[in-house]
């Protein structure tokens, strides 16, 4: 169920902002379009498994357990997080890069490379002062250009409780405080034990670039609008705005788990809680299930309801994080120092990325 905003603003939740926006679905207009590319309309359906092109990645660090791996929508930077700081790396040379080019004198610990490997090499950036001591769970990149200085790193931190944007240009950083009170609790898996909920993840409208860009890439005017989304331990997800309050967060609507959000799609009631959200489109979410094998993509317009499974076949380990930058979806493996990965986002739903 999705809870509206006008319901919101009666619960207290939320507030009418005059500049509250909306975006025009850039899906297909019809609940099944996506099925029906796939040539069908059950929820069995699933894209071709691609095999996935090599990524030779550079960590700053011996040992680094990487998490939170994010792509900003124009598909020049990736972004993680270690738990305590904050790394970035610059891809825009990706789209131009033969198998010459990935070699590299670099001494930090890299992966062993292959002949069409792609280069990726992280580096720490600044702290933030409002990230200082905090324990990171996830990370969004939100840029309005090309440049790093152009970018804003939103990271979710205090157990899914607070939420801070920072600025690669002027170190500035604003914190938010993630409103609770529509998290619940719920039993999950085999035991009956009730789990309480906590926002878990940070997922970033890709549509909402052009509007960065006409907006200087303020993140405040971004959260305002709902273009930021956290996603729940329990598989729901709630697009959030600032409060009334200014220094609070809270949901502009609420995706219920329903359809598949909370069990692995085709296989209803087995409970597997997701390992990662992202989004691929305003309508379509990726959610990465347990064991890294494969991401369900859900049709929010349609209520977080199943549209399709794209399998995951890496040379070694479980996807533990995945990002998409429109062209292509990148995908990083689990333990110290991984392997990474990248493969095009498939022709079905880039059609809907690029619209």
């Amino acid at each position: 169920m999705k809870a509206s905003f006008p319901s919101m603003v009666a619960m207290g939740l939320s507030y009418e902002d005059p500049l509250e926006f909306h975006h025009p679905q850039k899906g297909p207009h019809h609940a099944a379009d996506l099925l029906q590319y796939l040539g069908g309309e059950s929820s069995g359906k699933r894209f071709h498994t691609v095999k996935p092109e090599p990524v030779t990645v550079s960590w700053p660090y011996w040992g680094i357990v990487p998490k939170g791996l994010s792509c900003d929508a124009r598909g020049n930077h990736l972004m993680v997080t270690d738990g305590l700081s904050t790394f970035v790396a610059d891809i825009s040379s990706h789209g131009k890069v033969d198998a010459k080019s990935s070699s590299s004198s670099s001494a930090s610990l890299r992966v062993p490379p292959t002949p069409s490997a792609l280069p990726v090499d992280f580096k720490e950036v600044k702290p933030c002062p409002g990230l200082l001591g905090e324990s990171l769970q996830d990370t969004a990149l939100v840029c309005s250009k090309d440049s790093l200085s152009s970018c804003e790193a939103l990271v979710l931190h205090k157990n899914g409780g607070r939420l801070s944007s920072c600025s690669f240009k002027d170190q500035g950083s604003q914190s938010f405080d993630v409103a609770e009170s529509w998290l619940g609790t719920a039993a999950t898996g085999s035991s009956s034990r009730l789990v309480n909920e906590q926002a878990s993840f940070l997922l970033q409208d890709p549509s909402c670039t052009q509007l960065q860009q006409q907006e200087k890439g303020e993140s405040i005017s971004s959260l305002r609008r709902g273009c930021t989304s956290v996603g729940t331990t329990h598989g729901r997800t709630a697009r959030l705005q600032v409060g009334a309050k200014g220094h609070d967060l809270v949901p502009l609507d609420v995706m219920d788990a329903k359809d598949g959000m909370l069990s692995d799609a085709g296989t209803q009631g087995s409970d597997v809680l997701p390992d990662g959200m992202r989004s691929f489109t305003e309508r379509y979410l990726g959610v990465l299930r347990s064991g890294g094998k494969s991401i369900d993509i859900l049709d929010l317009d349609q209520g977080g309801a199943f549209a399709a499974k794209l399998p995951l076949s890496v040379s070694s380990g479980d996807v533990t994080g995945f990002c998409s930058t429109g062209s292509f979806i990148y995908l990083m493996g689990s333990g110290p120092h991984p392997q990474m990965w990248r493969i095009p986002v498939p022709e079905g739903l880039a059609q809907y990325t690029s619209s």
